[in-house]
């Protein structure tokens, strides 16, 4: 019973949010007196950015791109993942910007687009990939 509690706990953390802030911190090791039953020293937590001694991977910094070319590229380097896991062909992401992007009012080149658009088109590309990837089976009882 108290497996399934905390098992859940972890779920309801991870859905909520708390969770994956939770899990991107850095590991925080602390010293342990076993004879006062308490830690010699009181841990601390990463303020807002990551300590230089963590190394984090660079999918946990969500910021969008300075400009219309850093937004071309990062999104031709995400359009490649999408396309070896089935999601899109290559080019597919782009063509779809593009058009949906001159519709909106932003203009057809991307390379142009200004902080708005950006911030439009991380939208749009969150849009794009669910109503591409397969939806899951429902499960029946």
């Amino acid at each position: 019973m108290k497996a399934a509690f905390s098992d859940a706990l972890k779920r309801a953390a991870v859905k909520f949010g708390i969770g994956r802030y939770l899990y991107r911190l850095p590991t925080t090791w602390c010293d342990y007196d076993p004879q006062k039953r308490q830690f010699r020293q009181l841990p601390q937590l990463a303020t807002g950015k990551a300590s230089k001694s963590a190394k984090a991977p660079k999918a946990t910094i969500h910021q969008l791109p300075a400009d219309g070319n850093e937004l071309v590229h990062r999104l031709t380097d995400y359009e490649a993942k999408l396309a070896a896991q089935g999601v899109c062909t290559i080019g597919d992401l782009l063509q779809h910007l593009a058009k949906a992007g001159e519709k909106a009012g932003h203009g057809a080149d991307l390379t142009r687009w200004n902080a708005d658009a950006i911030a439009w088109a991380a939208q749009e590309v969150k849009a794009f990939e669910n109503a591409r990837r397969p939806k899951p089976a429902k499960k029946v009882a």
